[in-house]
């Protein structure tokens, strides 16, 4: 079958240069009429088919139905929520970063922190009655760094469960 392909594909005038530039884009040359002498296919006319049927998906696209999101839990189960308005710019604007986020490659960045205050007050920590070092770690300080961070922006300690009525759920519990 293979071969019977090849040879319907061979058909097809077009340069070895068309013919990879063709193939590079994923296109099938026997699909892409030819604009010059006897049909021959030029990478002009690759370019066009290009163009064209871009359009024509993108429009596809544009007409599909949203994907809905479906809650799996209800955020009022582990604490106290505040419902707000989202506004119309975040509105219009939700579909575009999640496609964003959906598609775009994810970078970490990683700095250094001096913790040298904080380790030295880690040491110092002493049981009151038994006068033992206490052992806490480090994430106890960073969980707590974390929570007032939260409380002073809670946007951050958000979700959009129902972008169409457009609401925001604002979580008042931190775990």
């Amino acid at each position: 079958m293979n071969d019977i392909i090849q040879k319907n594909n061979k058909n097809v005038l077009a340069s070895p240069k068309t013919r990879k530039f063709a193939r590079e884009l994923g296109i099938d040359v026997k699909d892409v009429p030819g604009s010059k002498r006897l049909g021959r296919v030029i990478e002009k006319d690759i370019k066009e088919f290009v163009s064209i049927n871009i359009n024509k998906n993108f429009s596809k696209k544009n007409e599909k139905e949203d994907i809905k999101i479906k809650n799996e839990y209800e955020h009022s189960e582990f604490g106290e929520v505040e419902i707000k308005e989202i506004s119309r710019i975040k509105k219009i604007a939700a579909p575009h970063l999640v496609n964003s986020w959906t598609n775009i490659p994810h970078v970490t960045n990683h700095d250094e922190a001096d913790i040298t205050e904080m380790e030295e007050f880690r040491n110092s920590l002493m049981d009151i009655y038994t006068r033992e070092k206490k052992k806490i770690t480090p994430l106890a300080f960073i969980i707590k760094a974390v929570v007032s961070s939260l409380k002073k922006f809670p946007n951050f300690n958000s979700s959009i469960d129902d972008i169409e009525n457009g609401k925001i759920i604002l979580k008042k519990y931190y775990h």
